[in-house]
C-alpha cells in the first residue's frame, strides 16, 4: 500500500516573497489533516500511552512548521515528510522525562496552533488493540519496522528511517511477522482451547489473519 505524498514542496526562490511559504503552509495543513492521528498511533505502537503519543505528535508537527518557516529549503530536502514526522515524534517521546514538556515554540500564525479535531488515536478498535499489544512485545528494532509497515511504508523507506540496508529492513519485517504469527496462533489456541499448534513459523503475511491487520 502506498500513499500520495502531500504537496509540501515549493521553489526555494519563491519562499522569500511569501508565495512559496503559502504553498508550503497549505501542504503542511494537508499533512496535519491526513497524518496527525496516524502519527500518534505510530508512537503508541512503539510503547507510548495515549497522552504521551499526543504530546510527542504535537511536538513533532510543531518542529515541522518551525522548519518550514525558518529554513524552508531544509524542509524541501526532506525525502518523505510522513516518515520524517514519525521519526521526530518517536524521538520526542523517547526524550528524558524532564525534557519532554518544553515551552511551545512561538511560530506566529502557525497552523500547528489550531486545536486538533480529527480522529482520536485513542479511539481504536479491538482489532487495533490486539495489534498494539502484539507489536509492543516485539524487539525494539522489529517493532519500529513493523510500525512503519502498518502505516504503508516500503522496506526501502523503512531502511532510510532506521539507518539500515534494504535487506536488513526486510529481515526485520520477516522477524516481526514471524513473532506476530506465533502470537496470533497462541491467541487462537487459547480461544479454541488448544495449545496453538497451527502457528505460522514461516514468516508469512498476516494480512488475512483474523484480528491482525498487518
Amino acid at each position: 500500500m502506498t500513499f500520495d505524498e502531500p504537496v509540501v514542496r515549493a521553489s526555494v526562490g519563491r519562499v522569500a516573497d511569501g508565495v512559496g511559504l503559502e504553498v508550503l503552509r497549505a501542504g503542511f495543513l494537508e499533512l496535519v489533516e491526513s497524518e496527525y492521528h496516524r502519527v500518534a498511533r505510530f508512537v503508541m505502537f512503539n510503547g507510548a500511552d495515549r497522552e504521551e503519543a499526543l504530546d510527542a505528535t504535537q511536538a513533532a508537527f510543531t518542529q515541522a512548521w518551525d522548519l518550514i518557516r525558518r529554513r524552508p529549503e531544509q524542509w524541501e530536502a526532506v525525502r518523505e515528510p510522513r516518515a520524517w514526522v514519525r521519526t521526530v515524534a518517536l524521538r520526542c517521546h523517547r526524550r528524558p522525562p524532564d525534557r519532554r514538556r518544553e515551552p511551545p515554540t512561538v511560530l506566529g500564525n502557525s497552523p500547528g496552533e489550531r486545536v486538533w479535531e480529527g480522529q482520536d488515536p485513542g479511539e481504536v478498535t479491538a482489532q487495533t488493540l490486539h495489534v498494539l499489544e502484539a507489536l509492543r512485545r516485539l524487539p525494539e528494532d522489529a517493532r519500529m519496522a513493523m510500525a512503519f509497515h502498518v502505516d504503508g511504508f516500503r522496506p526501502v523507506d523503512i531502511a532510510v528511517e532506521l539507518g539500515i540496508t534494504d535487506q536488513q529492513a526486510r529481515d526485520l519485517l520477516k522477524k516481526g511477522r514471524r513473532i506476530l504469527a506465533r502470537e496470533a496462533g497462541l491467541l487462537a489456541g487459547r480461544q479454541n482451547g488448544t495449545a496453538g499448534e497451527d502457528t505460522d513459523e514461516k514468516g508469512g503475511s498476516l494480512e488475512h489473519r483474523p484480528g491482525v491487520a498487518l
